[in-house]
């Protein structure tokens, strides 16, 4: 996986909206809507002063990334598919190092 992150030229760009109509898997629907709620959990750790919601939000984007890779298949897929995965893993690691 981490060579395929890191050949990628698709890990450079933003996800657009043909490459997010390849991912169709109910396992990328979830973690793309997991990754969605990021801004809205480091808001409401802050308003409600409770940190461990932050905790949460990633052991759980964790757990949903790796039921996703051991569901989906990433690198052997058809290439556009394959570079629209590798950018939504891309993305699911930025998030988790923020």
């Amino acid at each position: 996986m981490r060579k395929g992150l890191q050949s990628s030229k698709a890990g450079e760009a933003e996800l657009e909206t043909k490459q997010g109509d390849l991912l169709t898997s109910p396992y990328e629907f979830n973690l793309v809507k997991k990754l969605a709620e990021f801004d809205e959990t480091i808001l409401r750790a802050k308003t409600q002063l409770a940190p461990h919601l932050i905790s949460r939000y990633l052991f759980e984007l964790s757990a949903m990334t790796n039921i996703y890779y051991a569901h989906v298949k990433v690198l052997t897929a058809e290439e556009k598919i394959k570079n629209a995965r590798i950018l939504l893993l891309h993305k699911t690691r930025e998030t988790l190092k923020k």
